[in-house]
């Protein structure tokens, strides 16, 4: 099938579930309707996507659903798309050179999403501790999974360099700004 086809073929289906969504919004309760028949179609579509692409289609697929989310939904996308001349997005806005705020923007998203994983776990376990042993266990499977090949051990004795520079150029912040106590 051309490319065209299939689009042809997504928009049939969008119509035809555009036209269920508006039987369910006349009824009782509609917006829980409506959402249930949306989870159902993402992990539907999750779980099919997952049997030709085991172990990453599912997180990929929820990752690209919160991004465009993020940004807007499919007009903010659009929107985006229209006006960078590009098929390609961005949540963040950052210009495709800035490897600084990239770093930070991403640093930053998996402060969050490890903060919630921790509330997500049983009350007993959620002390400080299980934050370093997510992050232990985040570095040993990336490390291992993505760099096996360009000798994961200096690569972390690097990193370590980098946080002990961060640490310092926070500590040094602080003491230039000290937070004021009441």
């Amino acid at each position: 099938m051309k490319k065209t086809e299939d689009q042809s073929e997504i928009m049939g289906v969008v119509i035809n579930t555009l036209l269920e969504l508006k039987k369910l919004s006349g009824k009782n309760n509609s917006l829980s309707n409506i959402i249930m028949f949306l989870i159902t179609i993402i992990s539907t579509t999750a779980d099919l996507m997952e049997l030709e692409y085991p172990g990453v289609a599912t997180s990929y697929i929820y990752t690209e659903i919160e991004a465009a989310m993020k940004i807007g939904g499919i007009r903010g996308v659009r929107d985006f798309q229209i006006k960078n001349g590009s098929i390609n997005y961005s949540v963040s806005d950052i210009a495709d050179d800035d490897m600084e705020m990239a770093m930070n923007y991403v640093g930053q998203e998996l402060g969050v999403t490890l903060f919630k994983a921790v509330h997500e776990i049983p009350l007993p376990l959620r002390g400080k501790e299980i934050l370093l042993r997510g992050i232990e266990a985040l570095l040993a499977n990336v490390l291992h999974g993505k760099f096996k090949e360009d000798n994961p051990h200096k690569l972390i004795d690097s990193m370590c360099e980098h946080v002990h520079m961060g640490l310092k150029d926070l500590e040094s912040r602080i003491k230039q700004f000290p937070i004021k106590k009441s």
